[in-house]
């Protein structure tokens, strides 16, 4: 990811992704995970149930923050307060170059 409008893009899309899966498994619970920028790949975002592994290096994602998504929330209110909690801002996902 290049710059912040990239990581609020990415985040709105895994966002949009979550709400449907999360229609079709109700029970489940979504966390959002991180996998920092090194010199070999960029930094990226990604919601799902368990802790994925990057398919460039085979190291797994990180967690972002220790609660799931808010299953009651919408979309656009879940990206707001993921957004106004600033968990993104410590986070090494922008692009190095």
């Amino acid at each position: 990811m290049k710059n912040w409008a990239d990581v609020k893009t990415t985040l709105k899309f895994e966002l949009n992704n979550w709400f449907r899966q999360q229609a079709k498994h109700p029970y489940c619970a979504y966390y959002l995970y991180y996998y920092p920028t090194t010199p070999e790949t960029d930094g990226g975002l990604l919601i799902t149930k368990d802790a994925p592994i990057h398919g460039n290096t085979g190291e797994p994602y990180r967690l972002v923050m220790a609660q799931p998504i808010n299953k009651g929330a919408t979309v656009e209110q879940n990206l707001n307060w993921i957004l106004l909690s600033r968990f993104l801002n410590r986070l090494p996902i922008l692009s190095i170059n």
